[in-house]
């Protein structure tokens, strides 16, 4: 198309148009580009591609301890707030706060009466300023959410405490109440939530139950809204015990060499995804038992660690976390504290009891036993000895410490809890840059549709301009074949004439040789001439020198044609002509010649006027003017006829031609008036 478009007489013009066309192609799809959707589509895999690897929310259907709620207050600008006492000094890496999740009536859970507005402040040990780790002046960025809000601590202070105070109040969503809770609160220290399990204080405490569940000790009893679900690994079935009858559940562990255990994790006995449940979530829990380690496997000197009395249903849930004292090892050094063991004993001093059928049986059961040192447990891939058999045969010890759960791996509580606050935040990017997409992809469409119908509207204009380019060459060709027709006319015609004239001399000068000489010698000079006016009349538009002067041509016609009568000229605004088109000023010429050859044919003038007259109106897109050509004599004058050639020449000009009577000659014998005009002529000012 394009190189059509080169070769074509109007080419540049044309093809012009069509780059242009692709240009606004080009540009639009580079507007696109720099809108930057392959960006989003990129960020959108990045995240479609990270999510996979986080863990998921599955939510605790079960009955547990939900968290914290303080009274009903009748505003929201209340301040209430709880303070979490560490077992001793530490320095902190991250504050989490997990919300009192709820159900809606559209099916979906959501954060209840998480705080609008409140802050973190930890406090030193012996000091009574406190430090600001973190200020939410507003939390409506925050939510909606169930995850957990990761704070990340950047302080290196050692702290005794923390306190979360709410300064601005949301409502409950069953009754409208503004109230300040929260499902449960950990305090990271270098891997360990130092917050678990430890003393809580409280602006307003209206749940006097300690075993309720509401209460300030539920935000630090390591029970979260979430069982795990790591989305990765393979899943493991609980380990639980066939009817026990008398005997007292024991499981005993080795873990190959002496260890320090500061901590114990036990994951509860999944009750798979069914709705509702047929448990309430402690099937397999005992409710009282005991933590020992010795030195030695026959357990001759054992040392208790840690003994639990879970005392209500709501202090158990899918993960029940308790950390181990350090105590004082006095064989070694008073003050040298020390939890190294190598055998580990948990006795189940109270089973859980299992009714069916009117029947009461002891049981035991568990999905996961875990042993802290430190962050590590220590437990992974130790098998644990049972003196109880399986309630199935395919059920082993083994899966106690296989690092497993129902859904997969078993995270540090820290991972999976960052895992889940990552995911929400995750989602919530994405669910925005997919709305971002879909707009750029309607806008895309928008702007294509749009490109497609200006393209399709550039390519009809161009066959268009096509079209009417070749219309106005063929017109153009007509309107040179007019104007070499007219050129030869009226150069020729006259030219013709005298020679017929001349011919006609020479016949009756024949007995007069000094006649025929010079009649024979005007002949020659005039076909000379005639000769020169024919190629003259072809190549005169491409003749650049020719009436670069008007005025001067005007007057060597007149001059030439006229030797023999009496003729006046006037030019008014002559400083204009040479801004006229050099073929406007060789058509007026010719024009201007037509009419003095008529005359000198037809009109038996004596007398002849010639007036030229250009007025300029300036305008706002330019100079406007209005030429008028008035030639005039005493003649016998025209009687109503029009020449053709005099309008052939009008209608080459586009001019408006009128041929009267001049007033002048109205009480004198004849006359005729030539008048041309040109109206609204735009001139081409440099």
């Amino acid at each position: 198309m394009l190189t059509f478009l080169r070769h074509h007489p109007s080419g540049p013009f044309l093809s012009g148009i069509w780059s242009l066309g692709a240009v606004m192609l080009l540009t639009a799809c580079q507007a696109d580009k720099s809108s930057s959707i392959s960006a989003l589509e990129q960020r959108k895999a990045e995240i479609n591609s990270e999510l996979p690897e986080l863990a998921f929310f599955s939510l605790n259907s079960g009955v547990s301890s939900i968290g914290y709620r303080s009274d009903a207050q009748e505003s929201s600008d209340q301040l209430l707030w709880v303070e979490i006492y560490f077992a001793e000094p530490t320095t902190l890496d991250e504050i989490m706060l997990v919300p009192t999740i709820w159900r809606d009536t559209r099916g979906k859970f959501q954060a209840d009466a998480f705080p609008a507005a409140f802050n973190i402040t930890a406090t030193a040990a012996g000091s009574s300023v406190a430090t600001t780790l973190i200020d939410y002046p507003d939390t409506s960025e925050l939510l909606p959410r169930i995850a957990p809000l990761v704070i990340p601590v950047h302080s290196k202070e050692t702290f005794s405490h923390i306190r979360i105070e709410a300064s601005q109040l949301n409502r409950r969503a069953i009754n409208n109440d503004y109230v300040f809770q929260l499902a449960e609160v950990l305090a990271f220290s270098k891997g360990r939530n130092v917050a678990l399990r430890q003393r809580v204080d409280c602006s307003q405490n209206s749940y006097n139950e300690i075993n309720g569940a509401w209460h300030p000790n539920n935000l630090v009893d390591g029970i979260t809204p979430f069982t795990m679900n790591a989305a990765k690994g393979e899943k493991s079935s609980s380990y639980v015990s066939a009817p026990l009858g008398n005997v007292s559940p024991r499981l005993t562990i080795d873990l190959g060499r002496p260890t320090a255990v500061n901590g114990i994790r036990i994951h509860s006995v999944e009750q798979g995804d069914t709705l509702p449940q047929t448990y309430p979530g402690d099937y397999g829990m005992p409710t009282h038992f005991v933590l020992e380690g010795c030195k030695d496997d026959a357990f001759s000197n054992p040392e208790t660690l840690l003994e639990v009395k879970l005392n209500s249903i709501y202090q158990i849930g899918p993960i029940l976390e308790w950390p181990i004292p350090s105590r004082p090892n006095h064989l070694q050094h008073p003050n040298h504290a020390s939890n190294q063991y190598r055998h580990l004993r948990l006795s189940a001093l109270s089973p859980y009891i299992q009714k069916d059928n009117g029947r009461s049986m002891s049981r035991v059961g568990f999905a996961e036993i875990e042993l802290l040192s430190g962050t590590s447990n220590v437990a992974l891939g130790k098998s644990f000895q049972s003196n109880f058999g399986p309630a199935a045969s395919q059920l082993s010890p083994a899966s106690l410490t296989d690092g497993r759960n129902f859904y997969g791996n078993i995270l540090p509580t820290q991972q999976w809890l960052r895992e889940l606050a990552r995911r929400h935040d995750l989602e919530i990017e994405l669910a925005t840059l997919t709305l971002a997409l879909d707009h750029k992809y309607h806008q895309q469409e928008t702007n294509i549709r749009r490109l497609l119908w200006t393209l399709a509207a550039l390519i009809v204009g161009v066959a268009f301009l096509l079209l009417y380019e070749r219309l106005h060459r063929t017109r153009q060709e007509t309107l040179i074949r007019e104007r070499i027709a007219a050129n030869l006319h009226d150069e020729l015609g006259a030219n013709l004439h005298a020679i017929g004239a001349l011919g006609e001399l020479a016949q009756d000068s024949l007995d007069s040789p000094e006649h025929l000489s010079d009649t024979v010698q005007r002949i020659r000079s005039l076909t000379r001439r005639t000769g020169t006016a024919a190629r003259d009349c072809s190549n005169m538009l491409q003749n650049q020198a020719l009436c670069d002067d008007l005025t001067l041509e005007m007057n060597r016609e007149s001059s030439r044609l006229l030797s023999d009568l009496e003729h006046k000229m006037s030019i008014t605004g002559e400083e204009y002509l040479p801004q006229l088109r050099r073929r406007t000023r060789i058509d007026l010429l010719l024009f201007y010649k037509e009419c003095l050859i008529n005359i000198l044919r037809h009109s038996q003038a004596t007398t002849i006027e010639t007036i030229l007259n250009i007025e300029t109106t300036p305008t706002l897109l330019g100079t406007r003017t209005q030429l008028t050509l008035r030639v005039s004599d005493n003649g016998i004058g025209l009687d109503g006829h029009t020449p053709s050639a005099l309008k052939r020449r009008a209608k080459l000009l586009k001019g408006k031609l009128e041929i009267t009577t001049p007033e002048s000659a109205e009480t004198e014998q004849g006359g005729t008036q030539i008048q041309l005009s040109l109206n609204k002529f735009k001139l081409p000012f440099v």
